[in-house]
């Protein structure tokens, strides 16, 4: 799929192309429908980066019991 907007759409709304990839992965990632993994592809960031930007907005990742519970099994197995 592409979408087009302009220069002219882009300058109004006082943005860049960059800048509005990094809008819409942060929303798709809120929205629950990127990864964290895949909202850093997106707009072509680190993904340490990309929780940075979050951080900075004050939006969670989407961190699970499950996935709190293999963190800790990885930490266990190292001690």
């Amino acid at each position: 799929m592409k979408l087009e907007i302009s220069d002219f759409q882009l300058e109004g709304a006082g943005m860049d192309e960059q800048k509005l990839k990094l809008e819409l992965a942060v929303f798709l990632f809120e929205k629950n429908i990127f990864t964290l993994g895949k909202a850093a592809e997106f707009c072509a960031l680190h993904k340490l980066q990309m929780q940075q930007e979050l951080a900075k907005r004050a939006i969670p990742l989407h961190y699970t019991m499950e996935m709190y519970e293999q963190d800790l099994e990885v930490i266990k197995k190292g001690l």
